[in-house]
């Protein structure tokens, strides 16, 4: 038992010192919050298919008030707003769970997708087939979660190095 809080300790250091250098490197504020991590987020698409994500949710240092049980993420009416981030990637999203924490830790809410077919989503993977459309779901999803807030802005889809 002992040895398991020796290791996560260290591994909480490690992240810590990780997001820190991240941080300082990408030029982000100071951190302003702990994280909540909602895995396995079922997000519906307007055809019935599901595609699945993470949520990093930020929690101010000083306020306890986000509801971590209910399961539709419908948060409190009193929970902080703060941007977000959406990334949708057709590689697996666990591999930015780092980035996407030490970005929520410093005031955004980050939600990391995998896209149509890939990882635990479903459907077929058809790259750029339904992206649009689906982009467009994820948005609406966001918009309907009360709380957070997003500014339209699009950068190049990853997979676009794929078929050049």
């Amino acid at each position: 038992i002992i040895f398991f809080f020796m290791m996560m300790n260290i591994s909480n250091l490690s992240s810590k010192i990780i997001s820190n250098v991240m941080g300082k490197f990408m030029q982000l504020p100071p951190v302003l919050a702990n994280v909540n991590v909602q895995h396995n987020v079922k997000i519906p698409m307007s055809d019935g298919i599901n595609l699945y994500a993470t949520l990093f949710s930020p929690k101010p240092l000083n306020i306890q008030n986000h509801d971590t049980t209910n399961h539709n993420l419908k948060l409190k009416e009193s929970s902080p707003k703060f941007p977000t981030i959406l990334i949708r990637s057709p590689y697996n999203r666990k591999h930015l769970n780092i980035l996407c924490h030490t970005l929520s830790e410093r005031g955004y809410y980050v939600l990391i997708q995998d896209t149509r077919g890939r990882c635990q989503s479903e459907g077929e993977y058809e790259p750029f087939d339904k992206e649009e459309t689906d982009g467009q779901d994820t948005l609406r999803w966001i918009h309907d979660q009360q709380v957070i807030q997003f500014k339209k802005e699009r950068s190049p889809p990853l997979t676009s190095s794929l078929h050049k």
